[in-house]
């Protein structure tokens, strides 16, 4: 974590600060050292206690540096530029790692509060979803049970009593288990449309891992569309983490149909296991970016008073349209038989208003607390091969903590064949 200024001698942890001259010099030196010789280990960078530092210390790095850098290390305690990361890891040809986090939770020390659980799998979702990092690295997952209480926090997966040879599992162990017990070396994550979830898939033993979480007080309800798998005796198993379960199978029984429905009652961590599924992968994809403009196939017609800004660092190509007058629209016509709409969420945007052909209009909410570019706001599959019409509109609504009702125009995706999964 070099750019933290708090990390200097005579600290309790490893952190070592380091300004972003001196990071450079001793990538440089490092690398050199490591080929005079002739080992084959090699550099990871930044390692900084931030996303948005991680993102900055790459873009101050020289093409040489960068050239040592066989990894991307960042850490994701704080910070929103998870698809800048991900832009750079792409256009560099870098790994991509989230290398630490860890959290103690803001209810005082607990074993069984679902408070701290419900940050961590936040973080979890949002850094696979956004991020999309190929490793994600819990920190410290057994901590002193003295510290936590002496502290009044909740940080580890387990608290230990190292004196007297006791531990207990928290509620983030087992939460963390609705990710880690099911989703394991092999699998491939796929877009699935609701925000509170992720979905990865092993195509070699044919199983879908489906978590959703629930962080609010009120029950919630998930639908989710498997018709672009094909199923074969399909067979389905719940299991859930909650105030009163600790991974607890709910549910056990064969899968008959593409569909199904789960409940995600209050400050829950709900796992479907789908086993019994193939899938197409080689489905081909039209990106369609808002400022390809007209009245065609794959293209975006505006109605109203758009506005197109060309400096949008994380957007798609770099680029968007915004308005928030009421009721302006756009549509993209389109061939194929999925289409997916990618935005940005941010906290001065409202919500949307989004229909598929003569389909009734749903509302899609575009607030966030912290601006995130590029976010799966929309998906629908199962689509004939033939045109369709995509509209999106502002309603001139907004949640009640958004400071703005302006809705994005960045990147819709067609594709013409079956792939991933979606969840409403």
């Amino acid at each position: 974590e070099p750019s933290a200024d708090w990390w200097k001698e005579g600290g309790y942890q490893e952190g070592c600060h380091f300004s972003r001259a001196a990071q450079i010099v001793v990538i440089d030196r490092l690398h050199a050292a490591l080929v005079r010789d002739r080992l084959p280990t090699t550099v990871s960078a930044p390692e900084e206690w931030s996303l948005d530092e991680s993102y900055a210390a790459l873009l101050s790095y020289g093409r040489q540096t960068l050239s040592y850098v066989s990894q991307i290390n960042a850490h994701s305690y704080d910070g929103t530029k998870r698809t800048g990361l991900l832009g750079q890891s792409v256009v560099l040809g870098k790994r991509l790692w989230m290398s630490e986090f860890g959290n103690g939770g803001s209810a005082g020390h607990t074993h069984d509060d679902m408070n701290p659980a419900l940050q961590l799998c936040r973080r979890v979702i949002d850094d696979l979803k956004y991020m999309q990092p190929v490793a994600w690295v819990y920190w410290d997952a057994v901590e002193s049970e003295e510290e936590n209480v002496r502290t009044k926090s909740s940080w580890g997966l387990i608290h230990a009593d190292y004196k007297a040879r006791e531990y207990w599992l928290t509620k983030p162990y087992f939460a963390f288990g609705g990710f880690t017990k099911y989703i394991r070396p092999g699998f491939v994550f796929l877009e699935i449309a609701d925000a509170s979830s992720v979905a990865a898939f092993d195509p070699a033993i044919g199983r879908l891992v489906l978590v959703s979480m629930n962080d609010t007080r009120t029950q919630r309800t998930i639908e989710y569309d498997l018709s672009n798998f094909l199923m074969s005796n399909s067979s389905i198993e719940i299991v859930r983490t909650s105030k009163s379960e600790n991974l607890k199978r709910i549910e056990q029984r064969s899968l008959e149909g593409q569909r199904f429905v789960a409940g995600l009652p209050p400050e829950s961590v709900t796992t479907a296991i789908v086993d019994g599924v193939r899938w197409e992968s080689d489905a081909i994809a039209t990106n369609v970016n808002d400022n390809t403009v007209g009245e065609g196939l794959f293209q975006f017609n505006y109605f109203g008073d758009w506005q197109h800004y060309g400096e949008e660092d994380g957007a798609f190509l770099k680029d968007n349209h915004w308005s928030r007058r009421q009721d302006d629209a756009f549509e993209v016509r389109f061939t194929g038989n999925r289409v997916s709409v990618r935005a940005a969420v941010a906290p001065n945007h409202g919500i949307a208003g989004i229909a598929l052909d003569n389909s009734e209009e749903i509302l899609i909410d575009f607030y966030s607390k912290t601006r995130v570019e590029q976010v799966l706001v929309f998906s629908k599959g199962d689509l004939d091969e033939t045109e369709h019409r995509l509209r999106v509109r502002v309603t001139g609504h907004k949640h009640q903590d958004a400071t703005g009702t302006s809705i994005p125009a960045d990147r819709v995706i067609v594709t013409s064949k079956k792939s991933a999964v979606s969840g409403f």
